[in-house]
């Protein structure tokens, strides 16, 4: 290479002699070149077929590295995720799979906990159309909202659990408000903010929506059950709910429903909330109440 590169090169010619000379002492510089190949052109000729011949040549090499290459990572990659365990069906998903699934004229869905008309459609309420008509009519800009969400939506779900401005204008300053992407988004959240500044035993009722034993337990936290349902009369264990609370350690964390408890349907009277109020303030434990259902 060495060789045809010099003499492609009209201002390196007067190289050649020295060259040739070293690796051809025999022949002069002149006899040796006209021997090889006759004329410069010539040599320029042969030296480009030989270099595209070695690029074709090596560019195909490379190709062929590059496919290995992929195709062994991909391997690795299946490897990787070879262990990975699928994950058990959704009970209450699944069932209503199934109920899509059965031929069954008299069928009844009492899976999900949504509105239905007389044929088992999805019902949609009137204010609920409303609303979206509303949202549309305002043409929003889409901008990007907050860290902690959009003001007015912050500031309409405060009125709302607050039962008004009253307890706002008086306890105001111990209200913070996050706005989250659905329920499950906002329970990973807020047991993602209670494990890091105030982490604790977990309470969950028994039984409770699957989704809060899965949260806990991915999360690697402690998870105790409470007494809650009582099978014997269909309703609430208020005194086994109240003397496992009693027992829990100061600084538990203890999930209540607030409402439409899940998946019992079973709620505690004004006066069993009470009590419950005053046993999480007289143990110091931290009451966390989920709104899903409100």
């Amino acid at each position: 290479y060495l060789f045809f590169f010099f003499s492609s090169r009209r201002r390196h010619t007067r190289f050649l002699p020295v060259l040739i000379f070293f690796f051809f002492k025999q022949k002069t510089a002149y006899e040796m070149l006209r021997s090889l190949v006759g004329s410069e052109m010539c040599i320029r000729d042969r030296y480009q077929r030989r270099v595209h011949g070695e690029l074709s040549k090596f560019l195909m090499q490379r190709l062929n590295t590059l496919t290995q290459q992929l195709v062994a990572a991909q391997r690795q990659q299946d490897d990787v995720f070879a262990d990975v365990q699928l994950a058990p069906p959704d009970v209450i998903l699944g069932l209503t799979l199934a109920f899509k699934a059965d031929q069954d004229p008299n069928k009844v869905s009492l899976g999900v906990g949504a509105y239905r008309d007389d044929d088992g459609k999805p019902y949609v309420f009137q204010s609920v159309r409303k609303a979206e008509q509303k949202i549309v009519s305002a043409n929003l800009d889409k901008e990007y909202a907050p860290i902690d969400g959009t003001p007015e939506f912050i500031k309409a779900a405060q009125k709302l659990l607050f039962a008004g401005e009253d307890i706002l204008a008086k306890y105001g300053r111990h209200v913070v408000t996050s706005q989250c992407v659905g329920g499950t988004g906002s329970l990973r959240l807020a047991f993602e903010f209670l494990n890091r500044f105030k982490p604790g035993t977990i309470y969950v009722s028994n039984p409770t929506w699957a989704n809060h034993n899965q949260i806990v337990e991915y999360m690697g936290l402690r998870l105790v059950q409470y007494p809650y349902w009582c099978p014997k009369t269909k309703g609430l264990n208020f005194s086994g709910m109240i003397e496992c609370l009693s027992q829990a350690a100061p600084g538990s964390i203890i999930l209540l429903h607030a409402c439409a408890h899940n998946p019992t349907g079973v709620d505690p009277t004004a006066e069993q909330w009470r009590e419950i109020a005053k046993v999480c303030r007289e143990k110091r434990l931290f009451p966390y109440l989920s709104l899903i259902h409100i």
